[in-house]
């Protein structure tokens, strides 16, 4: 079977797939992966189809599937994701056409008229990743980081407010740091390191008043003509306060660095 890609709008690493599990969110990037470039005509699946794109569920029965397609949904129209374009706002339901047959073994959507941007006719600002690579990682945490990082891999940094970060996550605002570092961020570091395209991957906390601030990823990048002539650089200014930076490695390491600069502004 020919290499399935995943292309959407940046917009998309905005939503956090809240509750998903790890087979609904490669479900929903199996989807993905087929609408792009289709507008809002309707896109059919057949169960085998998705059984072969997602390559672990072909254990279930054709009921069972059509009842995971459905949760899949449910959980997507209750993201609520609201859009700002100019003066306009609203909310977000991505596939207002879907249908599933479990007698007929197939899934049919169709994407909203007003988002069919998202997957179509991307010049610029998309993500882009290989569906079996996505498959392949282990955690849905590790899932949700890897689509941040990608938008940025040609940069080889990604930075992000802790908050902001962690909302982005689905991290719950309850865990502490110490514990978001040694269960979520340290085992995803180490399964995204091992890709092509993100060697030397480490991450470092931003810090004001002993309070996590901001989180930054680094790693060496691989050059790519086709994706480093659309990204351009970040124009940024000097925060004249310094922040107490603690580093971690893939491994897990946790070392002091020096006090730095940033060129960005963190609220208190």
């Amino acid at each position: 079977m020919a290499e399935q890609l995943v292309r959407y709008d940046n917009k998309m690493n905005q939503l956090n797939f809240h509750d998903f599990t790890e087979r609904e969110m490669n479900l929903f990037f199996a989807v993905v992966a087929k609408v792009k470039g289709k507008d809002d005509q309707e896109v059919e699946f057949t169960f085998e189809q998705l059984y072969r794109m997602v390559q672990n569920a072909s254990n279930l029965s054709a009921e069972q599937f059509a009842e995971e397609l459905v949760s899949m949904n449910t959980k997507l129209m209750r993201l609520n994701y609201s859009f700002h374009i100019g003066h306009t706002r609203g909310a977000f339901v991505l596939f207002p056409g879907y249908e599933i047959s479990a007698e007929k073994e197939t899934l049919v959507v169709q994407v909203n008229k007003k988002f069919t941007y998202l997957f179509n006719h991307l010049n610029a600002e998309f993500t882009q990743f290989e569906l079996r690579e996505f498959i392949s990682l282990k955690g849905r945490y590790t899932k949700q980081l890897y689509r941040q990082l990608k938008q940025w891999r040609q940069v080889g940094t990604y930075s992000a407010l802790w908050d902001e970060f962690k909302e982005v996550m689905d991290i719950p605002s309850t865990y502490p740091t110490k514990e978001i570092t040694r269960v979520i961020l340290n085992p995803a570091v180490n399964r995204i390191n091992k890709l092509p395209g993100f060697a030397d991957l480490r991450y470092e906390y931003s810090t004001r008043k002993k309070k996590v601030v901001r989180i930054v990823f680094h790693w060496t990048v691989v050059p790519d003509d086709y994706t480093h002539k659309y990204l351009g650089g970040y124009d940024g200014y000097e925060d004249p306060e310094e922040n107490t930076v603690r580093m971690t490695d893939a491994a897990g390491s946790e070392y002091d660095q020096a006090t730095l600069n940033f060129p960005w502004d963190v609220d208190d």
